[in-house]
């Protein structure tokens, strides 16, 4: 019944001219009290939506990280971080090549025009110099003896120095148990943070849509004291609760429309307060 209720409360909220004039009759407890089930329910969906997309693409990223080393990494290949200087054993140019399993055709011949052959470039046998360097290694990622060299997403050069680095010694078979070691633990933290992205997503969105709830009650009382219109504060902000509703699954069909960013917060106050 309760439930039922609920969404009854959740239609007439989004236009319902006679639920709205008894407003002044409605406690200010029942209207947060159906603002935090509208809150839960938003959440608990988007939690579903994200994980059925998220959790799976991590899932595929670790197994097909932990075949790509098995299949592409050097046997003989020994990659030692220590005192902020890298060295490989044996010491030689070591390039992984822009792959089809992760880069499609067009992408690979468009990455080739402007210059990018390679993912990655290992050359620790020198120290990095000048940007040339990066260039004629033709990759988006270069590990040299002092640094590691990176095109950012703005087509820039990111020089990231090793000192400070850990020491540490890779091999295939550690950076195999590493990454089998993650696949078999995030079967186990998977679930937690499923759970702990949904208390954050009911926390933060409850939070920002009071928020928008309280700014949206005080134009509309300010509405109502120009045009010498009975009503308090109280009032219009249980009617923002009720009201916020449509705004809230806008964002929420946004979401699952693939567009996360969702409705600015200037419409969303808009649209309540109308």
């Amino acid at each position: 019944k309760s439930m039922r209720q609920f969404f009854i409360t959740l239609r007439e909220s989004i236009w319902g001219p006679k639920f709205y004039d008894v407003m002044g009759s409605r406690s200010t407890h029942s209207g947060v009290r159906y603002f935090l089930s509208l809150m839960f329910l938003v959440s608990f969906i988007m939690t579903v939506v994200i994980s059925v997309f998220v959790v799976p693409s991590i899932m595929f990223g670790l197994n097909f990280g932990l075949s790509l080393v098995t299949e592409k990494y050097p046997t003989d290949l020994v990659i030692t971080f220590k005192d902020g200087v890298a060295s490989t054993t044996p010491s030689r140019v070591y390039e992984l090549a822009l792959l089809p399993e992760i880069f499609s055709t067009s992408s690979i011949a468009y990455f080739s025009g402007i210059g990018i052959s390679n993912i990655l470039v290992v050359d620790t046998r020198t120290e990095f110099e000048n940007i040339t360097q990066f260039k004629d290694a033709k990759t988006f990622a270069l590990l040299t003896k002092n640094s590691i060299v990176v095109k950012n997403d703005r087509e820039k050069i990111e020089i990231n120095s090793l000192k400070g680095a850990p020491d540490i010694t890779l091999t295939k078979i550690s950076i195999e148990n590493i990454l089998a070691k993650i696949i078999s633990i995030s079967k186990y933290l998977i679930p937690f943070f499923i759970i702990l992205g949904f208390f954050g997503l009911f926390i933060l969105g409850s939070v920002m849509y009071v928020a928008f709830s309280v700014i949206s009650a005080l134009i509309m009382w300010a509405i109502s004291a120009l045009a010498k219109r009975k009503g308090s504060y109280r009032e219009f902000f249980t009617a923002s609760l009720y009201a916020v509703t449509l705004p809230v699954l806008l964002n929420l069909a946004a979401l699952m429309l693939g567009r996360p960013g969702g409705i600015h917060g200037v419409t969303i106050i808009l649209i309540t307060v109308l």
